[in-house]
């Protein structure tokens, strides 16, 4: 759901049509319902896009930002207080508060959650990642229960470090792939002036924000383990092609013809 309401946005910002953007703030209400910690940074990231085009749009404005906040989070709070009155009506809104935000804040605050593999050492074997714990909580587990036996009897696994360095790029990548977008964004700001090249830098800047705040969660908001990362990780890999393909662009003579 929060994936079709970005997709909405994006459209939005291509448009310009309110009623894209009250559907992409339905959507993002709903979205919050199946999931409150990745519904609070993607409210952070779709605000952030939003009013950065509030406030870029070429003058005279056609919508000013706080109307376009008011189309967006207005039928969001519409979902809200529907979920509110069922809960109320039933009398379990206490008891939904308690299970969604309050034991989850304490949880965080007094249980001693996993948190990600120490970044050194880089390139040797790394003891916690191949301890019992560390390949519970760091290892996918799709190499556990398809035939571990082969690959912990690898050479790959027995005689070298690439395992262990790989899994420090995975959990630490993403912070240095989120630095490069806001570098990219800050030194192309002027296409948000160029009517041609503005959408492109708006999409751009609501995957990175998505992704940084994705990241700020993951680094605030424990356990941090594979499972919890790798769930965040579809806008890094969107990013990462964007990086990509603007290295080459730049670059082609590094690109062979067809």
């Amino acid at each position: 759901l929060l994936v079709i309401s970005m997709w909405l946005l994006l459209r939005f910002f291509d448009t310009d049509r309110l009623r894209t953007l009250a559907a992409a703030g339905f959507l993002f209400g709903l979205g919050v319902l199946c999931k409150q910690d990745y519904g609070a940074a993607a409210l952070a990231a779709f605000l952030t896009a939003l009013i950065v085009y509030g406030n870029s749009v070429p003058k005279p404005r056609a919508h000013s930002t706080p109307r376009l906040l008011a189309y967006f989070l207005g039928p969001a709070a519409l979902v809200g207080v529907a979920m509110s009155a069922h809960f109320l009506y039933h009398g379990v809104y206490g008891d939904l508060l308690g299970f969604t935000v309050v034991n989850h804040v304490l949880g965080i605050a007094t249980y001693n959650y996993r948190t990600f593999p120490d970044i050194f050492p880089l390139f040797l074997q790394d003891p916690a990642l191949r301890s019992d714990a560390g390949l519970l909580a760091f290892m996918p587990a799709i190499l556990v229960s398809t035939d571990w036996h082969a690959f912990n009897n690898s050479f790959l696994w027995q005689q070298t470090w690439a395992w262990d360095l790989a899994m420090k790029v995975f959990y630490y990548g993403p912070y240095a792939i989120v630095a490069l977008g806001v570098f990219r964004l800050v030194r192309h700001r002027d296409a948000l002036k160029t009517p041609g090249a503005r959408p492109a830098y708006l999409h751009e800047l609501t995957l990175l924000a998505l992704a940084g705040f994705f990241m700020l969660l993951i680094t605030l908001n424990r356990p941090q383990d594979y499972v919890h990362l790798v769930v965040l990780y579809w806008p890094i890999l969107c990013l990462s092609v964007i990086d990509v393909h603007a290295f080459f662009s730049a670059r082609p003579r590094f690109v062979r013809p067809a």
